[in-house]
């Protein structure tokens, strides 16, 4: 079953939602824990030793993303990281419009909620593989108006994934911000913020094997924004409060480690995802893929099934067969509100759906459980 740092009986396939702790990143969180436990702000050499470590980690995380180190904001995740980008941009740069799609994570989705009344926020449309339209993008972009664009690179939910320099491109046409959600996609792709152009990115450790609460926002060195958490003095005045120095250090340490292995890590990834749908085929389950199947992540699959048979609890059967998974449809999960990424493609929301996420722990064997038990669940009388 799913080999992870240790072995589990069940099969995990929910890596989209989180990823298992590597044995790497244990150790660099135990030993960081144990050893340096001064507070990185007091000046004595308890301080300046958890001091010196986070700047260590900061500047190699930096590196990987072509980044100054000054631009390296450690944050509590991605969550964090989207509200920062946002906030920064409305109090501290003067954006009075804000460009996004219906298809983003809610972390970005219901903060635009939340903002004042005379913040506009506008749309770009989408096809129904959730591509963007960016001849829609440029459109919106000429209305002169100091502007973000905040677009995800790889959908959570699709694994779609955006042309991120094209619409940096567009962005730098049109004078506008431009802030991507990269919490799927930075283990798998490289990312140069210096070529794109970019002025905010998010990170969350938890998708690449790191310890969950903690992340990073990469935010321009030109920028001069306001505290998204007025306090001390920490994070370059931007985010007051004692630094989480283990969560930092193993955020590095799952970083540094999900570069090195990005290329051997992608082709895994890729060919559990093909195998995943021969099998599908193999068995003549019917199915359609959700979201692009090209430009697509290799870590993320979504399918919908067609089938007469009851599917009301389609993911709790999953479950009870030892199968975690996440659903999309409403009818799988048994609650009556279903994905809204779903929902804004035009995928049948009385089909179950299910998003297959893959980490470099996954293996054939996890989706031949799977495939055997949607086999009775949608085939079997």
């Amino acid at each position: 079953m799913s080999n992870g740092p240790k072995t589990y009986s069940k099969v995990y396939l929910d890596n989209a939602a989180t990823t298992f702790l590597s044995k790497e990143v244990v150790d660099v969180m135990h030993k960081t824990n144990l050893n340096l436990i001064g507070n990185p702000s007091s000046i004595h050499s308890y301080g300046r030793a958890a001091k010196a470590q986070i700047e260590v980690a900061r500047k190699s995380v930096a590196q990987l993303i072509q980044a100054h180190p000054s631009e390296i904001i450690f944050t509590s995740g991605g969550t964090e990281a989207n509200n920062t980008a946002i906030s920064m941009a409305v109090k501290s740069l003067g954006v009075r419009r804000i460009i996004t799609s219906k298809i983003e994570h809610y972390a970005i989705l219901n903060p635009l909620r939340s903002l004042p009344e005379d913040i506009k926020v506008e749309y770009v449309t989408i096809d129904n593989q959730g591509n963007l339209d960016l001849n829609h993008l440029s459109k919106l972009l000429k209305e002169k108006q100091t502007t973000l664009v905040s677009l995800m690179h790889v959908n959570n939910e699709i694994g779609t994934c955006a042309p991120l320099q094209q619409i940096a491109d567009l962005c730098g046409l049109n004078n506008a911000y431009f802030h991507s959600d990269t919490v799927q996609s930075l283990p798998y792709y490289n990312i140069d913020v210096k070529k794109l152009n970019i002025d905010f990115l998010s990170c969350s450790a938890h998708k690449f094997h790191g310890p969950k609460g903690c992340g990073f926002l990469f935010v321009k060195q030109n920028i001069d924004a306001a505290p998204f958490i007025a306090g001390g003095n920490q994070e370059r005045g931007l985010r007051g409060g004692t630094e989480n120095i283990g969560g930092i250090c193993g955020l590095n340490e799952a970083f540094s480690n999900a570069k090195k292995e990005q290329v051997k890590n992608t082709a895994l990834l890729s060919e559990l995802k093909t195998y995943f749908i021969d099998q599908l085929n193999h068995e003549k389950i019917q199915y359609s893929i959700n979201g692009n199947t090209v430009e697509s992540s290799p870590a993320i699959i979504n399918v919908s099934f067609k089938t007469d048979k009851d599917v009301s609890m389609f993911l709790f059967n999953l479950d009870l067969a030892g199968i975690a998974i996440s659903g999309g449809s409403a009818c799988t999960s048994g609650n009556n509100k279903g994905s809204h990424v779903l929902e804004a493609i035009g995928v049948p929301m009385d089909q179950p759906a299910i998003r297959v996420s893959f980490s470099k722990y996954s293996t054939t064997h996890d989706i031949d459980a799977l495939i055997k038990t949607l086999v009775k669940l949608l085939l079997n009388d």
